[in-house]
């Protein structure tokens, strides 16, 4: 039975399901593009001379998946074993949802492939934190907001609730940036504390060079831990 509606859905509400894989969350998905070609076709015997119009080959644009976030590699496994020879071809479903997170579009893609992995971009500017964190920003806030009723936010005791409970969900992964400490000392008085401070003896070396020890077993011990989060800024299905 169709639906009139006066206004369009809008686009930000959407699930993404790969046969195979965890669900996992997206920030944005470009849908396939179908295209079929017009090749202008014309003969001696034609009393014009305008070319006709032939229907060509029908190319299919990729699949992208841009700034995910999935608690498993399972995507990334997938396309590790297309990379070593296996043809492992799944069905990939995208659904648009309403605002009361119903479903009203569905594209199925079969026989799909991965082709291409683009992972994060890394910098050390502070200002970049936020950017490379919001996967899993989005993926926060959207649970958040998904547990929410309308009637929870009528009162405005409701919407604070709200509010708090997005600060906290943000501020887990993104850590305030600290205020800068006290203006530094004249260079002059840290040269005369290090030359009043005692020599260091062989103890303080024997503890040094045990702290750094352990630093290191730790960072080893991390490497060798199974990997429980996959973060990837683009996907791309054929």
């Amino acid at each position: 039975m169709a639906i009139f509606k006066n206004n369009p859905y809008a686009g930000f509400n959407f699930t993404v399901t790969v046969e195979g894989a965890e669900p996992a969350a997206f920030a944005e998905v470009v849908v396939p593009t179908v295209e079929i070609d017009v090749v202008e076709y014309r003969d001696g015997t034609d009393r014009t001379n305008q070319p006709r119009q032939v229907v060509g080959l029908t190319k299919y644009t990729n699949l992208v998946l841009k700034r995910g976030i999935a608690n498993r590699p399972d995507l990334w496994g997938w396309f590790d074993q297309v990379r070593q020879g296996t043809i492992d071809r799944r069905t990939v479903v995208v659904t648009l949802l309403n605002e009361e997170r119903s479903p009203v579009m569905v594209w199925k893609l079969r026989k799909c492939l991965p082709i291409k992995w683009v992972g994060p971009t890394l910098s050390a500017h502070a200002s970049d934190v936020a950017k490379a964190r919001m996967p899993e920003v989005r993926n926060r806030i959207l649970m958040v907001l998904s547990s929410k009723r309308g009637a929870d936010l009528l009162p405005a005791a409701g919407k604070q609730k709200l509010a708090d409970e997005l600060a906290r969900a943000v501020t887990t992964i993104i850590e305030p940036v600290k205020p800068a400490g006290k203006a530094a000392k004249p260079v002059v008085e840290e040269k005369e504390k290090a030359e009043e401070a005692p020599a260091a003896t062989d103890d303080d070396a024997k503890i040094a060079e045990t702290k750094a020890a352990e630093a290191k077993a730790k960072r080893a011990a991390a490497d060798k831990a199974p990997k429980v989060e996959v973060l990837f800024t683009a996907f791309i299905i054929q």
